[in-house]
């Protein structure tokens, strides 16, 4: 959740990939989101030690996975 965008458009028109950002001007909103930004965002940060730790298992065993591959 990013305070001032929340997603993307996205079209295909003719074959091609057209992708618009969604903007939010209203003050009163960007301080709502911006709440749930920081808290989301804290959350991670407080626990991104553990995050890491298990993606680098993850990584590690689809590695020695492919490594098994013959």
């Amino acid at each position: 959740m990013i305070p001032t965008a929340p997603g993307r458009d996205h079209r295909i028109v003719s074959g091609r990939v057209h992708i618009t950002a969604n903007t939010v001007t209203d003050p009163q909103e960007i301080d709502r989101r911006l709440k749930l930004f920081q808290e989301r965002a804290g959350y991670y940060y407080e626990n991104r030690n553990t995050f890491n730790g298990q993606w680098e298992k993850r990584i590690s065993g689809l590695i020695a996975e492919l490594d098994g591959i013959r």
